[in-house]
C-alpha cells in the first residue's frame, strides 16, 4: 500500500464595497514572504504584500510563494475601508502560499500538502473573521 501526496488549496475572493483592486488593498500574513520570488507588480516584505497599483490595466497580477513554513493566519485589509478580513488555517502548516489578483477580486491561496494512505480520513479547516478596525 502507498500513501497519495496532495496538496490542496481555496482561493478566496474578496471585494470591499465594490473597490477596485489597487494598493490601498493589503494582506498581512504570521509567516514569512519571500523578497526573492516577487513579481514586478506587488511591494512586500516580510509580512505584507500589495499591487504597486492598479490591478486595471494590467488585468491580473499573480505571486506565488513555493514554501512556506509553519502555520499562521492572513488578515486582508484596505486602507481607506473599515472592513478587514482574517483567514486562519487549522490542524496542518500552510505549504505555500500565492495572491491572484483581478480588477475586482483580492484572492489569497493558502496550500496545505498531505501524505495520506488509502482509506484513510483527512480534514482541513480553515476559518474566517469578518471585523471592522478600530
Amino acid at each position: 500500500t502507498k500513501a497519495f501526496t496532495i496538496e490542496h488549496y481555496n482561493h478566496h475572493w474578496f471585494c470591499f464595497d465594490s473597490t477596485e483592486i489597487d494598493s490601498l488593498y493589503m494582506l498581512e500574513t504570521e509567516f514569512g514572504l519571500s523578497t526573492a520570488e516577487q513579481n514586478s507588480g506587488f511591494i512586500s516584505n516580510t509580512n505584507y504584500i500589495r499591487a504597486k497599483g492598479s490591478v486595471l490595466p494590467k488585468k491580473n497580477l499573480y505571486f506565488a510563494q513555493s514554501k512556506v513554513e509553519g502555520n499562521g493566519s492572513i488578515i486582508i485589509s484596505h486602507q481607506k475601508k473599515p472592513q478587514r478580513v482574517k483567514i486562519s488555517s487549522y490542524k496542518h502548516a500552510i505549504s505555500r502560499f500565492a495572491l491572484y489578483l483581478e480588477p475586482y477580486a483580492f484572492c489569497p491561496e493558502l496550500f496545505i500538502q498531505r501524505k495520506i494512505m488509502p482509506g484513510q480520513y483527512a480534514e482541513w479547516q480553515q476559518s474566517y473573521n469578518f471585523d471592522l478596525k478600530k
